[in-house]
């Protein structure tokens, strides 16, 4: 009995120690981990939060490497093209390969200085020495207090999501249908005008479900953080207060035997444009960083153009991710 006592001791001992980060140089950028384990950079620092010294000093550091590797890429292409130009018999003029140099020997020493901070932030990390949990009222360590209360926050919050469910508004232009419908019941305009007003009827509705089914297969393939309930928004107002019945199945239609949540859930509403996600509380209300809001996308226009679907997806892809990640920092 005695061992087996040990034995339990040593495990919990061992499950409450606090993991190690390290950083190593890649082929293009660093490596980051925790306890062996590779994770994004972002994921990285809201681990490093719990020590509000260290993750100052890593983004400084970071930013002291982001500006070298600028001015060591800029040196190195100026080089590159200066040798180029005289290997392919080129006038003879050092003048652009001298600027290259003095760039690049300029990043050298900055970003050497700020992988020296991230070293240091990873080792001020480590060595830390958390004083002892203090006991909550339940008589539960606090293992919480040492992180940031916008880290904190953050981590509650995509629990309380977990646990309640997320809520999908979808955009049904509704007003648009109400007013093609009834301007196509008014018997004084002509049967021209009705066939227009038919034809982008129909349009409208067959966009309606072509985003849906976009919005549907993604939360369904990509995500796994809770559940997902969708509203349309023309049927949101009586959803706020208090009918839970209103709920769309994956064939776009209202289904009274979806159970909506409770009092309790998040909601995921459209941007600037129907295909942009916004994760906020039931208040409409967005929740500090690092709770995942939106995600930030180069030229959204041209990737929405490009592929809707991929758009729509990747969006969805993120929020999982960084959930997920919020979920675990106090493992």
């Amino acid at each position: 009995m005695l061992w087996i006592l040990c034995f339990i001791l040593l495990s919990v001992f061992a499950g409450a120690q606090k993991k190690t980060l390290s950083v190593s140089s890649g082929t293009w950028s660093n490596i980051y981990k925790i306890d062996s384990q590779e994770v994004s950079k972002k994921y990285f620092k809201t681990y490093m939060s719990s020590n509000d010294a260290a993750l100052k000093t890593f983004k400084g550091g970071n930013n002291n490497k982001i500006v070298g590797d600028i001015l060591t890429g800029i040196g190195a292409g100026l080089i590159g093209f200066n040798i180029g130009k005289l290997m392919s018999g080129g006038e003879k003029n050092y003048t652009v390969g001298g600027i290259g140099l003095g760039i690049f020997v300029l990043g050298l020493p900055i970003s050497s200085k700020g992988n020296r901070k991230i070293e240091k932030s990873v080792q001020m990390f480590n060595n830390y020495v958390e004083p002892d949990n203090e006991l909550n009222t339940e008589g539960k360590a606090n293992n919480k207090k040492n992180f940031s209360e916008a880290t904190t926050n953050a981590y509650e919050a995509a629990i309380s999501l977990h646990n309640s469910g997320l809520v999908v508004r979808v955009a049904t232009q509704s007003n648009k249908i109400k007013y093609l419908k009834k301007t196509l019941a008014n018997p004084s305009i002509s049967n021209k005008e009705k066939s227009n007003l038919r034809k982008k009827l129909n349009e409208t509705i067959t966009e309606n479900k072509k985003f849906f089914d976009i919005l549907y297969s993604g939360f369904k393939t990509h995500y796994h953080s809770s559940s997902v309930y969708f509203v349309p928004d023309s049927l949101y107002k009586v959803f706020l207060q208090g009918r839970r019945d209103v709920c769309l199945n994956e064939h776009n239609e209202v289904d009274q035997s979806i159970a909506g949540p409770k009092e309790d859930y998040f909601l995921m509403l459209s941007g600037n444009s129907i295909e942009q996600l916004l994760l906020v509380n039931k208040d409409g209300h967005r929740i500090d960083k690092p709770f995942p809001y939106k995600k930030s996308v180069f030229l959204p226009a041209f990737k929405k153009l490009g592929n809707r679907q991929k758009y729509v997806h990747d969006q969805i892809i993120w929020f999982d991710e960084k959930l997920k990640e919020l979920k675990t920092i106090y493992r």
